[in-house]
């Protein structure tokens, strides 16, 4: 495209994006998780150092590598339209959306996601999914990167989750 102010990424795997997909800025960050259907919003707070973010996704997905397709279209509006195909361990999770803000203070994800073959028959279907998160400055001491806190206090690493769980 002609236009520096779009451009397209797209990746098949783990393969680099042929544009650069924004980046969030490395810190503390509250997500807050909203799924039609759901039990209302989640709030996690997470610990992002740039590799970490360059393994997860902010569009939902767990990680980029269990994609395989993630397409990225920056429109005029300077949002990005995403869509994204993944599969882990026999799920299947297919999501399209936009996304807006600038990923160093916060951002706004808004998707349709269908997810199919899920062990429970309740995950299965298609929802609406909205992600609201903020940058609330640098990680906390005790913290290190991957480290997520829940609204109740529990705390989990993330990116061992997801390598015990083989992503």
């Amino acid at each position: 495209m002609g236009d520096s102010a779009q451009g397209k990424a797209q990746t098949t795997g783990s393969a680099a994006p042929d544009y650069p997909i924004p980046a969030r800025k490395p810190g503390y960050w509250r997500q807050v998780n909203l799924v039609d259907g759901g039990t209302g919003p989640v709030e996690l707070k997470i610990c992002l150092d740039k590799a970490l973010d360059a393994r997860l996704s902010w569009w939902g997905t767990a990680t980029r590598e269990s994609c395989s397709r993630n397409t990225f279209e920056r429109q005029e509006d300077g949002s990005w339209r995403f869509e994204s195909d993944c599969t882990s361990r026999g799920v299947r999770t297919q999501r399209s959306g936009a996304v807006v803000g600038d990923f160093d203070q916060k951002y706004q994800v808004e998707a349709v996601m269908t997810i199919t073959g899920a062990p429970s028959a309740g995950m299965n279907g298609t929802r609406r999914i909205t992600i609201d998160a903020e940058r609330i400055g640098d990680c906390p001491t005790d913290m290190r990167p991957g480290d997520v806190e829940t609204a109740s206090g529990a705390r989990f690493n993330v990116d061992e989750t997801l390598k015990s769980a083989g992503q």
